[in-house]
């Protein structure tokens, strides 16, 4: 291997190690990442689903109901607690904070 291409996948490997992180802090439900929680991050969230837009960048951030997984439910929760009076979501949510439930979102 040349060794410019070493130091390209190093520093491949260390961004995709970085955006896995889960000890970066974030807002649960804010997918644009503007500090707040509307309905413009659920439609990111259907956006997403839907095929109309790319994968997140924060995969903890958009699981808006905190089980695990990116998929309606987690639009549906942010639309319940902004329009609806809903429940809020679950922590980190309201100011930014690190995730304290594990799962394979990062």
């Amino acid at each position: 291997m040349k060794p410019g291409r070493l130091v390209a996948v190093t520093v491949f490997c260390a961004l995709c190690t970085n955006s896995l992180r889960s000890d970066v802090p974030f807002i649960r439900g804010d997918t644009n990442g503007d500090g707040a929680v509307d309905v413009v991050d659920a439609c990111n969230i259907f956006a997403y689903l839907f095929g109309k837009a790319e994968a997140p960048p924060c995969g903890d951030a958009w699981d808006a109901n905190d089980d695990g997984w990116i998929n309606i439910a987690d639009g549906m929760r942010i639309i319940g607690s902004c329009c609806l009076g809903g429940r809020r979501m679950p922590p980190p949510s309201g100011a930014p904070g690190n995730d304290p439930t594990s799962d394979d979102l990062g």
